[in-house]
């Protein structure tokens, strides 16, 4: 081909590239490694990164793959393994392949402030469409050093165009609204506000979420809006998924006016599932909320890159709720 285009790089572990980059000579790879790596790579960086755990997993390779090896090759891992220098070697270049495409733009980053005359390989889009401008800056100053702008167009249009849904009662207009709860640590309650059976899951929030969705209308039913409903957590996810099926029938039974932005139909899915996709609305659960500092109590939420897939979704209301007081308490614990 003269060309070939790659879309979603960054989600890709460099074998996976390959293929499709030997097609062309002419090749350009798009993407965000500011977002979600690909499937499992935090697990497989731990290894990589730990030699011992390289050759721990080499000793396993008969066992686990030697049926899908050819002649000699087995023996190859043993020598590998067996010496030291190019086993390092080996595990260095595999953790650089693991995610080839932040690879590439961190190395090209890297020379061309090593050299003013670099030409480089990778060019970053600056100015974005989809959200609100306040949303926007959010993502923007968190997570890409304020360099994030909102085009002109797209500013104007949130300053007069009328939002898709209206808010009833109580329940703000702003772009951005916090459903706040306080700290756990402050309430006096002997129960836990989050649970860690069946996995992690806050019934409060669930209830929060359902009485924050019968608030939300449709303004113009011919043109219904997008809403999202997301969570880090799986079992949260299943919990809201419950709760809203069966309120389906009386509390929000408004709710067949406005379309899914999933390809299940459904409102609810994990943050993961919904990286790529957007919505008019979206509702994030964070469910974390304990007594703990540090990174054993933000749990998934320490995730930069899951954190700004679940920030820069909504189109024109992002709605979070979770507990500011917990989170200001629980980063205190981690490195910045």
């Amino acid at each position: 081909f003269d060309w070939v285009i790659i879309e979603e790089a960054a989600k890709a572990i460099g074998p996976e590239l390959i293929g499709p980059l030997m097609l062309s000579g002419r090749r350009l790879l798009i993407g965000d490694h500011h977002q979600l790596p690909p499937f499992d790579a935090d697990r497989l960086v731990r290894i990589l990164s730990d030699h011992s755990l390289v050759a721990e997993a080499l000793t396993l390779a008969e066992h686990l793959v030697g049926p899908l090896l050819r002649d000699g090759e087995l023996e190859e891992l043993d020598l590998v393994a067996a010496d030291a220098a190019e086993l390092r070697q080996a595990a260095d270049m595999a953790l650089r392949m693991l995610e080839a495409f932040r690879t590439f733009v961190k190395d090209d980053e890297r020379r061309k402030q090593a050299n003013p005359d670099h030409r480089p390989i990778t060019a970053t889009l600056t100015e974005q469409r989809r959200m609100d401008p306040a949303i926007a800056e959010i993502v923007s100053r968190t997570f890409y050093q304020g360099t994030l702008t909102t085009e002109a167009k797209r500013a104007r249009a949130a300053e007069s165009r009328v939002s898709p849904v209206v808010h009833l009662s109580a329940l703000p207009t702003s772009p951005v609204v916090v459903v706040n709860f306080p700290h756990v640590s402050t309430t006096g309650r002997a129960d836990a506000m989050e649970r860690a059976r069946p996995r992690w899951h806050n019934n409060n929030e669930v209830g929060a979420v359902i009485k924050v969705l019968s608030l939300l209308q449709v303004r113009d039913r011919d043109r219904p809006p997008t809403l999202a409903i997301l969570s880090p957590y799986k079992a949260q996810v299943d919990k809201l998924h419950a709760r809203i099926n069966s309120a389906k029938a009386r509390q929000l039974a408004h709710l067949e006016n406005f379309e899914s932005a999933r390809s299940d139909g459904s409102f609810v899915g994990t943050v993961d599932s919904f990286q790529g996709s957007e919505a008019d609305v979206v509702i994030l659960s964070l469910v974390r909320n304990n007594a703990m500092t540090g990174g054993r109590a933000l749990g998934f939420l320490r995730d930069r890159r899951r954190m700004n897939v679940a920030l820069s979704r909504a189109k024109s209301h992002l709605i979070i709720v979770g507990s500011l007081d917990f989170l200001r308490e629980a980063v205190r614990g981690v490195n910045p």
